[in-house]
């Protein structure tokens, strides 16, 4: 599934909605009359909101590749993410991903659903800047371990307080350039994952049992991450239409590998054991169409491009590789409908 980050669309609708905002603030005058109402507080119905997405995704690049990592891929993903508006600058959500591949995985049972991990998040706007091409939004999303990767990550929770920063042009109904960053500690009971199935010893990865054991450790866990995205975009069609694109990095700190009195950094570094490296590096490259056909209904076309390390050390491109994939989405908002 294409995982595009959460913070890309709620800086999303904040660009679409900047216009609008600036529009109501020019209109307003020195003259309005002394004895006007003030302004009602925020209604129920405008409080609770949150979006239902419904995506179908195809793999692409596969092309005669018939490698287990390179094969076809189509899935089907539902996200909820119900929302609540404490007022117009402050708010909060929570993210429940559900996806379903309907061809053949290495990582998951014929036609099984699987939950993602569920994120809750606490967003504001920053003050209003008196420059009006400028504008902002912190905020921090709390990663619940609710998928299987996590439990086998041994995951308690995963942090990540995050700034962002856009620049807004009045071009067409407008041009934005914002960038994204979220330092996220994570939590883990363990340093190493747990595997389904205990693997043979092995001396490359330190087993020190014998021949005949086995053991449960894995891949060392990231300890750190650093996320950050860039993200390009125009609004046009009285802001109903939206092209753009976001490319994000993540940086990874694994914890680090325990000394052994038995084998030397030459055997405990092979690939087996993640390397003697403690950084990451990925990813991913997503460029989306997307078209508000009502307020209630938006449907969106994308490509989604995931990157990192290629197994022979070099490194795969981000603008189109055998990850790719096209993904089609129909995003169903229930509070505008109810309106």
């Amino acid at each position: 599934m294409p995982v595009r980050d959460a913070f890309a669309t709620t800086l999303l609708a904040a660009i679409l909605a900047a216009p609008a905002a600036a529009q109501a603030a020019e209109a307003e005058t020195p003259e309005a009359p002394a004895e006007a109402e003030p302004a009602a507080g925020m209604s129920v119905a405008d409080r609770f909101g949150g979006t239902f997405l419904y995506e179908n995704a195809f793999s692409i690049g596969h092309g005669g590749d018939l490698a287990p990592e390179a094969s076809r891929v189509y899935s089907m993903s539902w996200i909820f993410t119900p929302t609540f508006s404490f007022t117009e600058d402050l708010s909060t959500s929570l993210k429940i991903p559900l996806t379903e591949e309907l061809t053949e995985g290495g990582d998951t049972f014929d036609d099984e659903l699987v939950v993602g991990n569920f994120v809750w998040s606490l967003d504001a706007g920053l003050p209003k800047l008196p420059v009006k091409a400028l504008s902002g939004g912190v905020g921090v999303a709390l990663e619940l371990p609710t998928s299987k990767v996590s439990r086998a990550e041994s995951l308690v929770m995963g942090v990540g307080p995050y700034f962002t920063g856009t620049v807004t042009a009045p071009v067409v109904d407008g041009i934005s350039l914002s960038w994204t960053v979220a330092p996220s500690p994570r939590i883990q009971r363990y340093t190493t994952w747990s595997n389904l199935t205990p693997r043979p010893c092995s001396p490359a990865a330190g087993c020190t049992f014998g021949v005949a054991g086995t053991t449960d450790t894995g891949y060392r866990n990231t300890a750190f991450q650093l996320v950050q995205d860039f993200h390009v975009g125009v609004a046009a069609v009285d802001e109903r239409l939206y092209v753009g694109a976001t490319f994000q990095t993540v940086h990874g700190k694994l914890h680090p590998k325990s000394p052994s009195p038995r084998f030397d950094e030459a055997t405990l570094s092979p690939a087996s054991n993640l390397g003697g490296d403690p950084w990451t590096l990925s990813y991913s490259l997503v460029f989306d169409v997307s078209f508000q056909v009502h307020p209630f209904l938006g449907v969106s076309v994308g490509a989604w491009t995931p990157g990192g390390m290629r197994p022979d050390g070099g490194w795969y491109l981000p603008l189109g590789n055998r990850f790719t994939q096209i993904y089609i989405d129909v995003t169903l908002s229930p509070a505008a409908l109810a309106q």
